[in-house]
């Protein structure tokens, strides 16, 4: 799996707007998921789940924080982090 930030970032989207069909016009890196009430608490939990899955990767209780999970670009990076490097 890749760990280029921008695709990350595109494949990121890509299953939101999947998922969630009424982001289709308002969905950006930089859109405010849950506050821009783009996605709510349980499709954050859909989203970590799909990172989880996707990625194989955990997301442990204590990374559940709007600084990880604000917006597309802020989770890309996170996922990137917890990407093992090659």
């Amino acid at each position: 799996m890749t760990s280029d930030i921008a695709d990350l970032t595109k494949q990121i989207i890509e299953f939101i707007q999947q998922r969630f069909p009424a982001t289709q016009d308002d969905l950006d890196p930089d859109s405010l998921l849950l506050e821009g009430g783009l996605v709510d608490s349980l499709g954050i939990l859909d989203i970590v789940e799909h990172i989880e899955l996707t990625y194989t990767v955990t997301i442990d209780d204590d990374e559940l924080l709007a600084d990880n999970f604000s917006t597309v670009a802020e989770i890309a990076a996170f996922v990137q982090a917890k990407l093992p490097t090659n």
